[in-house]
């Protein structure tokens, strides 16, 4: 490129990346179209302010984990009228987000969708030198978004919504306070950390825990909390053998058909991240898979990939039909957290034509596959159609406000980043709103984008990865981190698979400076640090709280709050 295109395009944006243009939500209003069918059969669109149309739709928000952005809806490997049918279905039907972004591993990007706020202004932001940085929420990890944050379910609950919970939780638990029931939901079913076997249902990370006495203990982290004063930790453990497929689905349909009135449900599925017992119990046709295996040249891994993620597809389809059973109006949305890990142990995503993978904030870490389903809410002209305005896991929160008809603008708070793209979703024309995204920004390093720019300053390098590796040893993840810090510059307009660096470009040095200068000041304005790390296993408040979940006889603890300091956001 020569220096004339890029300056002319910075010019466009030299005041978003100066700070001079803040999009308000207050000065936002939303305004609801809709398609209406006359007693004459004559389609007419009427407009009405939020609030006064019918109930409230039903909400369910659909979490898969690790899924890249050549896996669910469009595949080179993996035939999707074969391994997706449901989902490709349901987004034919419905509205892709084409440029949809999360972050670049599990716990910052629930975090950014459940408090619609950019991982630096909660304590989340990616530190280097750390392979998956200490935001990870494990088992014993003592932290979690902080009180006085108001999450999503809360907001909805305010809407008039009941709120259930089902699958992984991974923002924090060391503390009674920081549970979901705690933070807005009416009930939650599923797991604390990062990752649970399959069946076991064992903890990912400390799966084993040591008494003093010298016995020890399989540590079991899932829990079912229906309501109530006290918590039975024990109950989870009834579901052990089962596949966390089958258990969530299973509640998410029990939940579903017994809900009355407006219902916002969270299914964060456990599948597709790699872990132990992913295909055990799981019903699939051998010879199927055998035939995909040749025909693809699938290794192990990436064929139990598909495997599982079929499984899932099957699921939502119970899900869907639920849904239709209750003739109610209704949201159906899916999307991944973060990117998928061609470099996995057992279950091998595929980012390609992207670069990178999770645990990086190149396009294959953080762009995700994305859809919106209704029943009855599109309009018939965007159906099959796709949003194509930059959108990131903090706007789930407005623009489900907005698609229950509660204005973002009066209930979100100026710290608040959530931007509501329903009206995009309804309407092609509405055009995107979202110019900015920081995905994270500390003292040391910047992942951000404005416009068609992005910047990733000191960084780990990743490349292109085909998740065709066979799982060899515990350098497996070693094989999609190249482990070197480095600064790159890219225009996604031009460079969507983010093929040539522009950071050390004279050309571009206007940019590149302008982007550094307007990270520095947001972290300067709006970062906050919270305190990390992790409870020890001979920990005495841990170890008392597990301990008390079992009997001396038994070979399995429950992962439970232990009552770590309570972190709150100041004044």
């Amino acid at each position: 490129m020569g220096g004339g295109g890029g300056g002319g395009r910075w010019r466009g944006l030299g005041a978003a990346v100066a700070g001079a243009a803040v999009v308000s939500l207050a000065a936002q209003r939303y305004r609801r179209r809709h398609e209406v069918v006359t007693s004459r059969g004559v389609l007419v669109e009427e407009e009405e302010e939020e609030g006064t149309g019918d109930a409230s739709p039903w909400i369910v928000h659909v979490v898969l984990d690790d899924v890249g952005m050549n896996d669910m809806l469009n595949s080179t490997d993996l035939p999707t009228s074969e391994v997706t049918p449901t989902l490709r279905a349901l987004a034919d039907e419905g509205v892709t987000l084409s440029n949809m972004y999360g972050q670049d591993y599990c716990t910052p990007s629930r975090v950014a969708l459940l408090t619609g706020m950019f991982a630096h202004k909660t304590g989340f932001a990616r530190t280097q030198g750390d392979d998956v940085g200490p935001a990870e929420v494990f088992t014993t990890s003592n932290f979690s978004i902080p009180l006085g944050v108001k999450l999503l379910p809360e907001y909805l609950q305010n809407a008039g919504y009941a709120t259930h919970g089902i699958g992984k939780w991974n923002v924090g638990h060391c503390n009674e306070a920081y549970v979901p029931w705690k933070r807005g939901f009416l009930t939650f079913a599923g797991y604390f950390g990062d990752g649970i076997g399959y069946t076991t249902h064992y903890a990912d990370t400390n799966r084993i825990l040591t008494f003093p006495d010298g016995r020890s203990a399989n540590v079991t982290d899932f829990f079912e909390y229906e309501g109530g004063e006290v918590v039975d930790w024990r109950r989870g453990l009834s579901y052990e053998g089962r596949h966390t497929i089958d258990v969530f689905t299973d509640m998410a349909v029990d939940r579903l058909s017994g809900a009355s009135g407006a219902t916002y449900l969270y299914l964060s599925y456990h599948a597709v991240h790699d872990d132990l017992q992913s295909t055990s119990t799981l019903a699939y046709s051998k010879d199927k898979w055998d035939r995909l295996e040749d025909e693809y040249g699938l290794s192990s891994n990436r064929e139990d990939f598909g495997i599982v993620l079929s499984a899932v597809d099957e699921a939502i389809g119970r899900v869907k039909a639920t849904l239709d059973d209750r003739e109610v109006s209704y949201l159906l949305v899916v999307h991944s957290d973060n990117g998928g890990m061609p470099c996995s142990f057992r279950l091998c995503g595929n980012n390609l034509p992207y670069r990178g993978t999770k645990f990086h904030f190149f396009e294959g870490g953080v762009k995700v596959p994305a859809f919106v389903y209704s029943n009855d809410l599109l309009p018939t002209s965007r159906r099959g159609g796709t949003f194509d305005g930059l959108a990131h896991h903090v706007d789930w929160l407005a623009t489900f406000l907005d698609a229950a008809g509660v204005d973002p603008a009066t209930v979100l708070d100026e710290a608040s980043d959530s931007l509501s793209f329903w009206p995009g979703i309804r309407d092609v024309d509405a055009g995107p709103n979202r110019s900015e995204i920081l995905f994270s920004i500390t003292q040391d390093s910047l992942a951000l984008r404005i416009g068609d720019y992005k910047l990733l300053y000191q960084l780990d390098d990743s490349r292109w990865y085909s998740p065709d590796y066979r799982v060899a040893s515990p350098r497996q993840l070693e094989k999609c981190n190249d482990g070197t810090l480095a600064n790159h510059l890219f225009d996604l307009a031009s460079d969507p698979h983010e093929r040539t660096n522009l950071y050390h470009h004279r050309a571009y040095r206007e940019i590149r400076e302008g982007l550094l200068a307007y990270g520095r000041a947001r972290y300067a304005a709006d970062a906050i640090s919270i305190p990390s790390g992790f409870a020890e296993t001979d920990d005495p408040s841990l170890l008392a709280a597990w301990n008390a979940t079992t009997d001396r006889d038994s070979d399995t603890v429950v992962a439970v709050p232990w009552g770590c300091q309570l972190i709150a956001m100041r004044e």
